[in-house]
């Protein structure tokens, strides 16, 4: 059942991609809207005595040719100490809105994730909800999102795992002056077959325009799970500066 669930997440993703590709090109010739990119790199390296190197990225974007909406997120986190890999986190979401009335809009998401220090070798979910806009203010925003997701965890260790979970999140912006931003992203998912199987997700960041689309970012990331894979932690944190673009 796991391999043709994947199989049938393949075809979704496809599809997926197909229909973002002939939509942006509709789109684009009845609507200005344009591709919308941010990109965040960090990196560091220490020597002496103790010898570390850390690589993070972020990429996001966003296409918004109204009633529609697409947004793309991927992002990798590479660690090193003394020669042996201590970290290497892998994510990738892709999430299609549809406006519905002036602030409510329904969605549909696939996202995966690779993370062999907390535990998993890949998870997939996938699945639809439904959204608000309470803020769209021209300098503040805040949006809420409601849905169910099927899931398909496989461990480390070939052990897997399916079942439909509950999430619920919110995102807040405020861009406070002309080149200080701050975001705040919480979420949450819990398994609606086991409430004991939960993840919750904290973001927060500040960015500092130094130029007009260059910035400085700092960002403080926390990552939970109520029950860990065998040999994993409950609580995964981190702490970025990064070097901001937009295009």
């Amino acid at each position: 059942m796991y391999m043709s669930l994947n199989k049938a997440t393949a075809g979704l993703a496809i599809s997926l991609l197909c229909t973002l590709s002939a939509a942006s090109a509709g789109g684009a010739e009845a609507e200005p809207a344009q591709w919308k990119s941010t990109a965040k790199a960090s990196y560091v390296r220490t020597s002496g005595n103790s010898d570390t190197e850390t690589l993070a990225g972020e990429l996001e974007s966003s296409f918004e040719p109204e009633p529609n909406r697409y947004f793309l997120k991927a992002s990798v986190l590479f660690a090193e100490q003394n020669g042996v890999e201590s970290s290497s986190r892998w994510f990738l979401e892709g999430r299609y809105e549809r406006a519905i009335t002036g602030r409510l809009f329904g969605w549909a998401s696939l996202g995966y994730l690779k993370d062999k220090f907390a535990g998993y070798d890949s998870q997939i979910t996938f699945g639809p909800g439904l959204g608000y806009n309470f803020i769209k203010w021209e300098h503040m925003s805040l949006k809420g999102l409601i849905g169910v997701l099927y899931t398909m965890d496989n461990y480390v260790g070939n052990r897997e795992d399916e079942y439909f979970a509950g999430t619920a999140s919110v995102d807040y912006r405020w861009q406070i002056f002309e080149n200080l931003g701050f975001r705040q992203y919480a979420g949450h998912r819990t398994s609606l077959e086991d409430t004991d199987i939960f993840f919750f997700k904290s973001e927060t960041s500040l960015d500092v325009k130094v130029r007009d689309n260059l910035s400085l970012g700092l960002a403080y990331i926390i990552d939970y799970q109520n029950e860990p894979p065998p040999g994993s932690e409950h609580t995964d944190t981190r702490f970025l500066t990064s070097v901001v673009v937009d295009f």
